[in-house]
């Protein structure tokens, strides 16, 4: 507790003019699901939107970022993948 019994410490802060604000927009996990003998799964994120879009079309080997939330699947040497995208804010 501060000397100032009015404004304890542990008292949210309040904004004020001047106060700084960040913008921040939806973040993503890119989810990877690969079958080649033994099945493995990476997540990787969270990312902006735009990134975790362009990450999941070069896992699928596509020159176009992919759209929708998928999942998406592609073959790949031995097996196949599958990536999705979640929405985590």
């Amino acid at each position: 507790m501060s000397d100032d019994a009015d404004h304890p410490d542990d008292a949210p802060p309040v904004p004020g003019p001047g106060q700084l604000a960040l913008a921040v927009g939806a973040s993503f996990l890119v989810s990877v699901d690969e079958r080649r003998g033994e099945p493995t799964s990476h997540t990787f994120g969270p990312l902006p939107e735009d990134q975790a879009r362009c990450l999941a079309g070069l896992l699928l080997n596509r020159r176009d970022a992919v759209t929708g939330a998928g999942p998406w699947r592609c073959a790949v040497a031995g097996g196949s993948r599958s990536v999705a995208l979640t929405q985590t804010s």
